[in-house]
């Protein structure tokens, strides 16, 4: 094609010439999973993503975390699982989008300072999304125990448990349950595109 332009442009293709036709012809650049093929570099570049396991890639993931995160006692796929299991329960109890944002970004702000473990993770998501829903939404007592219930059920935690790990998670925030703007936001649009 490009051969064929020069051609209606200039009348002649003998002037056309690339030093590194040759030496681009084939050209395999290996990645960790990628390959890239530039085939005449000017006219054509594709890319072939090779399949892998998921458990592979999991694995890989969750050693990459490992390595950034050591202080973090949970794996990477743990902790997106748990924040799977506090959306579900804002959506089964019509929590808004915010709360469950707010909820996030405790619950982050925990793992960051390595206080979970995987004794205590379903307890530290459970009580960070009570906080959130008391926090930022207007719960009657009605809703608030069918709230508790929910995450009862959900997380296989007792009640009492709950309401202890609710003060305990009070005080490793620092009492500082109203967040910026700038915390919550992305957490917040990235809910409201997951909808």
């Amino acid at each position: 094609l490009l051969l064929h332009l020069l051609e209606k442009k200039t009348g002649a293709v003998s002037s056309f010439f690339c030093n590194n036709y040759l030496k681009n012809a084939c050209e395999i650049v290996e990645g960790l999973i990628l390959y890239l093929f530039s085939l005449f570099s000017f006219l054509l570049q594709t890319t072939v993503i090779e399949y892998v396991k998921p458990s592979d890639l999991k694995k890989d993931m969750n050693d990459s975390f490992k390595e950034k995160f050591p202080h973090i006692k949970l794996t990477l796929s743990k902790i997106r699982s748990l924040k799977r299991e506090m959306k579900a329960i804002g959506e089964d109890c019509g929590l808004q989008p915010l709360t469950v944002a707010m909820a996030f970004v405790y619950f982050e702000k925990l793992v960051l300072q390595g206080r979970l473990n995987k004794s205590n993770r379903k307890l530290v998501s459970a009580a960070c999304i009570l906080l959130a829903a008391k926090i930022s939404s207007d719960l009657k007592k009605q809703e608030v125990k069918h709230l508790i219930d929910k995450l009862e059920e959900r997380f296989r935690i007792s009640r009492r448990e709950l309401i202890f790990f609710e003060f305990t998670i009070l005080v490793a925030l620092e009492m500082a349950l109203y967040l910026p703007e700038s915390q919550v936001m992305p957490h917040y649009r990235r809910l409201l595109q997951q909808q």
